[in-house]
């Protein structure tokens, strides 16, 4: 048994042994071939460059198979040399000096028992690198992107602004009107938005007046503008709207309120509120002032208007009798006597997805003081009449105005709204006349009611065609009575006796009703609409001018009194055929067919008239793209008249205290022919603009002015002939901002010719020709961050030939220079300077002198402000004026010198 485990045990040794031998020898064999195979391969040479050996070089080597990583590397020493060794591997080498071009051919190593040191020096190139743009961001001035000019308001902003209209002023391209009414390019603006919402619908201008400037962060100006999104790309438009992008976080509700008084009991303050939320838009005005502010969309300068009234004329009654003359040269602040409160309420609320409601009501008050003085010089076929009066007005007129309009999309394809407008006025005017040394008291008490309802529907069928429906109906009185005493004896029934007074009644009243089919369709770039409407017009007017005598006895006269009712009714079909922008040019023809049934019943002499008329109006329009910026337009249109109701009536109507007026009826057409070209070239990205029009209207007959004064009195009756009467105009404006001296060049300019026909005091029919030059330049260079300067020249003359004589002419001239300062938006002072020229053939000047000191705090919640407004002291302003038959100097009292301390606070 010992003897067997023994042996096993030899047997594993010898077993063991055997192995090891045999491993040893393998591994042996391994590692002499590994040796073999591994035997050192070098690369070595120098690198250098255009000035010798560079020292400090990465030499890297990298496999073609793998050329993202680094196989070997070496550096070279002080004298620029390197060496590095490689195995003898069956592969394609590259070598490279780190941070230059490769200066190297492809190395293809293999196994050679007798290596040999592979030589390559390097010439460096230097490898330039092209990295990936850095763009500093800073927010454009204005940027164009499709139909939407954006603009940056801070880019314009000098401290001074206060509210969204100042801002607006200082926009390229953008105009702000006396009246309120914002034009684009030349255009009227259609809407004011908020975020994209109809907030303020047509009376946009209770926004621009009161809406803090600090809420808005953009400014959007729209071309091609379209209110209905079902006929966005089937109806052409030349409408255009500004959007305001409010600032998020500020306006989920904000709001202001001011507060300044002063010298001789001045006084202003307002408060207004901002509600902006994802389903709601609200905003509130109140207002009180007697520095002849006016936060209001309304002006009165001889009647309540404004922006949506003017537009609204042709719905709206007449008034025949003044309630005054307000008119002036000057800034409203230099001269309006006023007492005004303004307070407005608009709301707007998403219902749901499909469903917009829209509130606004709002109440106007002023009280208006105005003394004026004239003398009026009449040259009367070689006579000459002086007239002198005095005039002591005041009138107190109120408005309440209240507006709802519901809008709602059933589908996306389908819309309808309905609006509804009410607007009732009074006017109490009283004035106390001085004429030729004869005294006379006036008063008038006006009513107007104005009602007004809205029906749209929209619906598309296709998406190349959709129909719309439209309905409108209004209804209007605009009773007046006017008791001027003493009275004239216009009924002469008794010569000599002393008339007590007249009473002068009138009353307008219109109503209107119209409906219209219209079909759109869209044929590749053209785009086709076919329309019907018809349209029922009914007119009454009555009045009255009585006289009554030192008896107390009123006595009346036919030839003094109207009563009528005018009625019109008119179907019209219209077409109209456009092809939009290709090939850069587009055009647009129409025909409108009308066919007018007059009736006219006059109760008073007995009369009654019917006529009916059929008249085909075409119009052409054709633009041509020249380049991406400029645009050549020529248009054609005809247009026809029908006889409008302030034109028919016979009696004479006592409108002033020594005006008559009066008609010889007539019921033709008038024909109007307008011709237009226009040339605009438009880089707001440059801040450079220019656009040059030529107009020319033809009336190929007319309404003229058979005018007789007398000292006391003028009667003007109104007759038609079958004459032309012409009229040219030529306008250029232009805005270039001048980048290496930083200043804005805003240029205006207008020249028209006229010419008309009159009689005067029995004359035969005159000739009159008008000739009127406008030149406005405002200059606006930036002098530092903190001092802006704005100069602004405005040059008027008018000159007016009777039969190819010139008869009178005058020239106006101003010139108003205001420098703002800014320092770190805490210290803000303006300074205006105002010198003025009413007429250069009378050397009378006139200096204005304003001043404005703001501070504001460090939260920005609180402003203290100090005005100081016609520093100099001016206590009246005399002007002049022309006709062809006389020359009026006028001249009216001035607010004196104040100052006003003012604080705002922002929430």
């Amino acid at each position: 048994m010992k003897l067997v485990l023994e042996e096993k045990q030899r047997y594993l040794k010898d077993l063991l042994k055997s192995l090891y031998s045999k491993l040893s020898f393998k591994i042996f064999a391994f590692a002499l071939l590994m040796n073999f195979y591994s035997s050192a391969q070098s690369i070595e040479g120098t690198v250098s460059d255009h000035s010798g050996t560079v020292s400090h070089v990465m030499i890297v080597v990298k496999k073609k198979a793998e050329p993202n990583l680094v196989y070997k590397f070496a550096t070279t020493d002080h004298n620029g040399n390197y060496k590095i060794e490689l195995e003898a591997l069956n592969d394609s080498i590259t070598i490279q000096a780190v941070g230059f071009l490769k200066e190297s051919e492809i190395f293809t190593l293999k196994p050679d028992t007798e290596r040999k040191a592979i030589i390559k020096n390097l010439v460096l190139k230097e490898k330039s690198q092209e990295l990936r743009e850095v763009v500093l961001k800073t927010k454009k001035s204005v940027f164009i992107k499709n139909d939407t000019t954006n603009y940056n308001p801070s880019a314009f902003r000098d401290g001074s602004e206060r509210v969204i209209e100042d801002l607006l002023k200082k926009l390229p391209g953008i105009e702000v009107q006396e009246s309120g009414k914002i034009l684009f390019k030349g255009k009227p603006i259609k809407k004011l938005l908020l975020d994209g919402d109809d907030l303020f619908d047509t009376q946009y201008s209770i926004g621009s007046r009161n809406i803090d400037v600090n809420m808005v962060e953009k400014v959007q100006a729209i071309d091609n503008f379209s209110e209905n999104p079902i006929l966005k790309d089937l109806q052409e438009s030349e409408d255009v709207a500004i959007n305001l992008k409010l600032i998020k976080g500020k306006t989920d509700f904000s709001g202001n309120a001011n507060l300044g008084v002063g010298l001789h009991e001045r006084y202003i303050g307002s408060a207004t509120g901002l509600l902006v939320s994802s389903k709601n838009k609200g905003f509130i005005v109140a207002s009180v002032n007697n520095i002849g502010s006016n936060a209001s969309p309304y002006e009165f300068k001889s009647a309540i208007t404004s922006v949506e009234m003017i537009d609204e004329n042709q719905f709206r009654p007449k008034k025949l009798i003044s309630e005054g003359n307000y008119y002036s040269q000057l800034e409203a602040k230099y001269h309006n006597f006023n007492s005004n409160q303004y307070t407005n309420a608009n709301f707007l609320t998403k219902i749901s997805n499909k469903t917009v409601v829209k509130i606004n009501a709002g109440y106007y008050d002023d009280h208006l003081k105005r003394f004026n003085s004239s003398t009026t010089e009449y040259n009367l076929n070689n006579e000459k009449l002086i007239v002198e009066n005095k005039e002591q007005l005041s009138n107190r007129p109120t408005l309440y105005n209240l507006n709802f309009y519901l809008e709602n999309k059933p589908s996306k394809n389908l819309i309808w709204d309905f609006a509804s407008k009410t607007n009732y006025d009074q006017v109490n005017f009283n004035s106390s006349t001085l004429n030729n040394n004869e005294q006379r008291l006036n008063n008038v008490r006006s009513n107007s009611f104005f009602n007004k309802q809205i029906f749209n529907l929209s619906k598309r069928i296709d998406s190349l065609s959709a129909f719309k429906i439209f309905g409108i109906y209004t209804k209007g009185k605009s009773p007046q009575n006017f008791t001027l005493t003493p009275g004239f004896d216009i009924i002469q029934d008794q010569p000599g006796t002393f008339i007590v007074e007249n009473n002068q009644t009138s009353e307008f009243e219109k109503e209107v009703f119209k409906v219209s089919a219209d079909y759109f369709r869209r044929f590749g770039s053209y785009k086709l609409r076919l329309s019907s409407d018809y349209t029922h017009e009914r007119n009454l007017l009555a009045t009255n001018l009585t006289q009554k005598n030192a008896n107390l006895e009123t006595i009346e006269n036919t030839s003094l009194q109207n009563d009528f009712n005018y009625t019109y009714k008119l179907p019209t079909f219209y077409t109209s055929l456009t092809k939009k922008i290709e090939n850069n040019y587009a055009f647009g023809v129409a025909l409108t067919t009308s066919y007018y049934l007059f009736d006219l019943k006059d109760y008073i002499r007995q009369n009654h008239r019917s006529e009916s008329q059929l008249i085909m109006a075409p119009s052409v329009r054709f633009l041509k793209n020249i380049n991406t910026y400029s645009t050549l337009l020529v248009a054609y249109k005809y247009e026809a008249l029908p006889p409008l109701e302030n034109n028919l009536f016979e009696g004479i109507v006592l409108t002033g205290f020594r005006n008559f007026v009066s008609n010889e009826p007539n019921f033709q057409f008038i024909q109007i022919h307008t011709y237009k070209s226009e040339f605009d070239y438009n880089n707001l990205l440059k801040f450079r603009r220019i656009l040059l029009r030529a107009s020319h209207e033809k009336r190929k007959n007319n309404y003229f002015a058979r005018n007789t004064v007398l000292a006391d009195n003028t009667v003007s009756t109104f007759f038609f002939l079958p004459t032309s009467r012409l009229a040219y105009r030529f306008d250029l404006n232009a805005e270039q901002f001048v980048y290496p001296v930083r200043t804005y060049f805003k240029f205006y300019g207008s020249y028209s010719i006229g010419f008309d026909q009159n009689i005067v005091n029995e004359s035969n029919l005159r000739n009159i020709e008008s000739r009127n030059l406008n030149l406005i330049l405002s200059i606006t260079p930036k002098i530092t961050t903190e001092l802006q300067f704005e100069n602004k020249t405005n040059y008027l003359t008018s000159t007016i030939y009777v039969e190819s004589l010139k008869t009178n002419s005058f020239q106006f001239f101003e010139n108003k220079t205001t420098l703002n300062y800014n320092y770190k938006s805490l210290l803000r002072a303006k300074s205006s300077f105002n010198y003025i020229i009413p007429n250069l053939s009378y050397q009378s000047e006139y200096y204005f002198w304003d001043l404005e000191i703001e501070w504001t705090s460090k939260n920005s919640r609180l402003k203290y402000a100090l005005y100081a407004n016609n520093l100099l002291n001016q206590t009246s302003f005399r002007s002049i004026f022309a006709s062809d038959f006389s020359i009026t100097t006028a001249s009216y009292r001035l607010i004196e010198r104040y100052i006003l301390a003012k604080v705002y606070f922002s929430f």
